[in-house]
């Protein structure tokens, strides 16, 4: 139910990560936005979020840091930025 910039996103998982870490802005010629509404889930399944997207993150660095999620990037058969570069 958020609508968060990328800019936002990142910085949310920078304060919960390690606030130390820097924020790196790139030039793209990608202008795509998109915009999300949860007004029909609400309106017709009643449907209310009860967490926010930093408890999202929190709980996925929880699970990381817990070795509860695998460490995808050291894992060549599970789809990553190095197999994507390959292709």
């Amino acid at each position: 139910s958020e609508n968060l910039t990328l800019l936002e996103l990142a910085d949310i998982v920078k304060t919960v990560v390690d606030g130390d870490l820097p924020i790196i802005v790139e030039p793209t010629d990608d202008l795509s936005s998109y915009r999300v509404s949860s007004d029909r889930l609400r309106r017709e399944l009643g449907f209310r979020p009860r967490h926010k997207v930093k408890d999202a993150v929190n709980g996925l660095v929880a699970a990381f840091r817990g070795g509860k999620i695998p460490k995808t990037l050291d894992n060549s058969t599970i789809s990553n930025p190095q197999t994507t570069r390959q292709r």
